[in-house]
């Protein structure tokens, strides 16, 4: 099942950041096999929320191999799972495709996430995303959308005055 997590507060991912690790740490407690798939920006904030540096990152996850066998039409759910970074053993993995080819992001990803899907309980990700058509392809390719919004009163008040205009 794919779950994704989005804001309508473009400015700040946060939100769905938090909701995602909380749901993954409810889930992975529960022995359901969760994999978080991290898209964001050159920052990792979801990887820095697991403790992992970039240097983790570049050695333990193998976007380079995934994007690979999608090349050769070899990819599959249990070679997402072997090539994904372990937080939980068995339980809960990371996949960071921020290191994504530019150019073929948006079809990889679609790839990668259609074949985690096969091999994992509950695929989690962030949709709080700057690319359109990424965010675009999360939203129509996941069963269940989780909407965070913030509980700062003068935020959403703020937030909601701009809907209104």
């Amino acid at each position: 099942m794919l779950v994704a997590f989005d804001t309508p507060e473009r400015r700040n991912s946060t939100s769905s950041m938090i909701a995602v690790l909380g749901g993954v740490g409810f889930l992975g407690d529960k022995g359901a096999s969760c994999l978080v798939v991290s898209i964001g920006t050159e920052s990792y904030p979801v990887e820095e929320a697991l403790g992992l540096t970039s240097e983790d990152i570049e050695r333990n996850g193998g976007v380079k191999e995934l994007e690979r066998l999608i090349l050769t039409g070899k990819l599959n759910g249990d070679l997402v799972r072997d090539n994904s970074i372990s937080i939980i053993k068995d339980r809960v993995d990371l996949i960071s495709l921020s290191q994504l080819d530019k150019d073929n992001a948006l079809s990889l990803f679609r790839t990668i996430l259609y074949a985690s899907k096969t091999a994992y309980d509950f695929v989690m990700v962030d949709a709080t995303v700057e690319d359109t058509q990424v965010r675009k392809t999360i939203l129509d390719s996941s069963d269940i959308v989780v909407i965070c919004i913030t509980q700062d009163e003068y935020a959403l008040s703020k937030d909601m005055d701009s809907l209104r205009e």
